[in-house]
């Protein structure tokens, strides 16, 4: 499957966009990059970052933010996909 990087939330999960769905919006999907562990970013004052955290999101977001890449769900977890993510860069 293919979809547009729209964001990426930490140095291993990012979120995707693909084609407009019957509602007319953009279908959007989460996924956890498979064989990736980032450090954890912090959560609204309750956890602090992990070191380099920011660095590492900020590395992967520069990478793939607009980018066409293909994947393939590896795992589901729950509301989770853990996936293999491709992109020519």
């Amino acid at each position: 499957m293919k979809g547009t990087v729209k964001s990426v939330l930490s140095g291993d999960r990012i979120v995707l966009y693909g084609p407009k769905g019957k509602d007319g919006l953009p279908l959007e999907k989460c996924l956890q990059l498979v064989c990736a562990r980032a450090p954890r970013m912090g959560h609204s004052g309750e956890r602090a970052n992990e070191p380099h955290a920011l660095q590492t999101r900020d590395h992967l977001r520069r990478q793939l933010v607009g980018q066409v890449v293909e994947f393939y769900i590896e795992e589901k977890k729950d509301t989770l996909d853990i996936a293999s993510v491709y992109f020519q860069g």
